[in-house]
């Protein structure tokens, strides 16, 4: 049979994989190609490094000579599920992904307990702040209101100090009339003694001057 002809029904039951080929065409017919999985991929994020799910399929020269070569349907369908061809090994694939997606979900399990926790010092460290801050205004109406009281007796004091000083000149003056005052009655008082020592001695003139002054 020929590449070539108009439709071919092919279906192959092996020890590989089953291979069902079916072409409608009158052109040569193209290279065959067979994917174990969808053509899409996708990526998995974790602490590890990337995994492709569904990486393109590398080079294979000796499974494409075999392709190209084939001269039967069976040689065709040999080449194609050749084993050789997809060295992967899906089922360590597959359980190395749930490794490492229970590793990512662990991880992630972690990370919003540490989120979590990280919040809740948040929450207290802006409490604390709060009440910090109502205490520091606390004080700030306190040192202000000391602060005014302590004008206020300083201004007190200045004005007791200049009335003590405007005392302390009244005093003074005191001090000096009582000075004089001492200072007469002493002179008066020895005048007076000088008098009496010269009436007893003289009482006509002691008594003439009584009769003036009265």
């Amino acid at each position: 049979m020929a590449p070539s002809s108009a439709i071919w029904a092919i279906s192959v039951a092996k020890s590989a994989p089953a291979v069902s080929l079916t072409t409608i065409s009158s052109a040569p017919a193209p290279a065959l190609a067979v994917s174990t999985s969808a053509s899409s991929s996708a990526t998995v994020e974790s602490h590890q490094p990337p995994l492709v799910i569904n990486p393109p399929h590398p080079v294979d020269p000796v499974r494409d000579r075999a392709i190209a070569a084939a001269a039967s349907v069976d040689d065709l369908a040999a080449a194609v599920s050749n084993p050789a061809s997809d060295p992967r090994d899906l089922a360590v694939e597959i359980g190395d992904l749930k490794a490492r997606l229970t590793d990512a979900r662990l991880a992630k399990l972690i990370a919003q307990r540490s989120a979590g926790e990280k919040q809740q010092k948040l929450t207290d460290l802006e409490t604390r702040f709060r009440q910090s801050r109502a205490e520091c205004s606390s004080l700030e109406q306190a040192l202000a209101a000391e602060t005014k009281q302590r004008i206020t007796a300083e201004e007190q004091l200045t004005a007791l100090s200049a009335k003590m000083m405007v005392h302390d000149e009244v005093v003074l003056r005191v001090q000096k009339a009582l000075e004089a005052a001492n200072e007469a009655r002493a002179s008066q008082s020895r005048k007076i003694n000088h008098d009496w020592q010269l009436y007893k001695k003289n009482l006509r003139i002691y008594a003439d001057r009584l009769e003036r002054f009265h």
